[in-house]
């Protein structure tokens, strides 16, 4: 789930507004060329075997990510 978060602000244009992260990664989440490294269904399993909406995991690793932007790289895209 971090790989397709992290590569979100590489495909976002910086002269708009930045979107909502979680839109964002559940629009390109059926885009198996973006962060084609993924694998989608062992996501969709641990979701799935945690009994959260696929959309609420992303939610969550977003808010795990924050406290870290800076040091990963993404202070200010998240």
């Amino acid at each position: 789930m971090t790989g397709i978060v992290r590569r979100l602000p590489l495909k976002w244009n910086h002269d708009k507004p930045k979107s909502d992260a979680r839109r964002s990664v559940l629009k390109q989440w059926k885009d198996k060329a973006f962060a084609g490294g993924v694998n989608r269904a062992v996501i969709e399993k641990g979701a799935a075997l945690m009994g959260l909406p696929l959309d609420e995991l992303i939610a969550d690793t977003i808010e795990g990510m924050k406290p870290v932007a800076e040091i990963i790289g993404l202070k200010g895209n998240l």
